[in-house]
């Protein structure tokens, strides 16, 4: 419903080498999601680690640049927010969640 997917873009069998949003979705709920995700790669340091996974991937692998790493951010937190609506949950960081024995 954001519009967060990423699409392909091609013409005469010709690729671009960007990935852009597919922006079909309600923007504010987009824009509302990509201004949390900026903060969170400061303060959150679960974010922060998995964004710098993504960015120093090897080549064969795709690493993403900077608005790609958005992009999958914004997606991750939106799937998270949801996965906690629907379980009434509250976030806790995996480093500090109980241990399940």
């Amino acid at each position: 419903m954001a519009g967060t997917n990423p699409i392909e873009l091609e013409s005469g069998g010709k690729r671009l080498g960007k990935t852009p949003m597919s922006k079909k979705g309600r923007p504010r709920l987009r824009n509302s999601a990509w201004n949390a995700v900026i903060p969170l790669f400061s303060h959150n340091p679960d974010f922060r680690a998995w964004a710098k996974r993504l960015r120093e991937r090897p080549a064969h692998a795709n690493p993403l640049n900077g608005k790609e790493v958005v992009g999958a951010a914004i997606n991750r937190l939106l799937r998270l927010i949801y996965a906690l609506v629907k379980k009434h949950e509250f976030y806790r960081s995996p480093q500090l969640a109980p241990v399940m024995n």
